[in-house]
């Protein structure tokens, strides 16, 4: 939906804006998904006992991986951009565009992850 206005305001074509959110309690679908992601992540950590982030790193590696980081943030200019997302709750997103897209009987074919991410950033950025 954010895709299509965006691709209609560069056109210069009308295009119709959403619903506003009815009255009460809004559920957020996002943080239902990422909630239970959280539980079930705690919980498997509690039962596993290997190290799956665990890297055996000593001074000298120390000492480059600073040095690194330091030579790419003020010598080139890196900035932090990213964005993280579980699996399920990207399936989730991707999955009920698609849905939305196939009630409504257009085509899905040409919705791509990558369109569905652009869209839901430029609605996260724009809720601000």
């Amino acid at each position: 939906m954010i895709m299509n206005a965006l691709v209609a305001e560069l056109k210069g074509v009308e295009w119709t804006v959403p619903p506003s959110l009815h009255e009460g309690i809004n559920v957020n679908p996002l943080e239902e998904v990422l909630s239970r992601e959280s539980n079930a992540e705690g919980a498997s950590r509690r039962n596993s006992q290997d190290y799956a982030n665990y890297t055996p790193m000593g001074v000298s590696n120390f000492v480059k991986l600073i040095s690194w980081h330091v030579r790419e943030r003020f010598w080139r200019g890196a900035d932090r951009r990213i964005v993280l997302l579980p699996k399920d709750v990207l399936s989730y997103v991707v999955e009920d565009v698609r849905s939305a897209l196939r009630n409504e009987g257009r085509q899905i074919e040409h919705v791509t992850t990558g369109d569905i991410l652009v869209a839901w950033i430029f609605k996260v950025k724009l809720s601000f």
